[in-house]
């Protein structure tokens, strides 16, 4: 994904049809201000999350993606200044 950001960290969801609370398999990503780059988010660093909290054992079922989401969770009071030229799915290296 290439995107041009504000030098703060950016959480990035994946949604799947599950049926628990808060759910999704999450990633961070740091931007730099001012600048565009190129953020790459391999699938296998997605870690399952509800309400924030890890749970093991789950890994991310590539096939059942069904909503992607960009949270910005500092807590500092500021507008989202993160901005994406588009993205892409690239097939994993063997």
């Amino acid at each position: 994904m290439r995107v041009r950001g504000d030098g703060r960290t950016y959480t990035f969801h994946l949604n799947t049809p599950r049926r628990l609370a808060a759910f999704s398999y999450r990633t961070e990503s740091k931007t730099e201000k001012d600048r565009w780059i190129e953020v790459e988010l391999p699938l296998d660093k997605f870690v399952a999350t509800s309400f924030g909290r890890v749970i093991a054992g789950q890994k991310l079922p590539v096939s059942q993606v069904d909503g992607v989401g960009i949270l910005l969770g500092d807590k500092k009071r500021d507008l989202l200044r993160c901005r994406s030229t588009g993205s892409k799915v690239k097939q994993a290296k063997p």
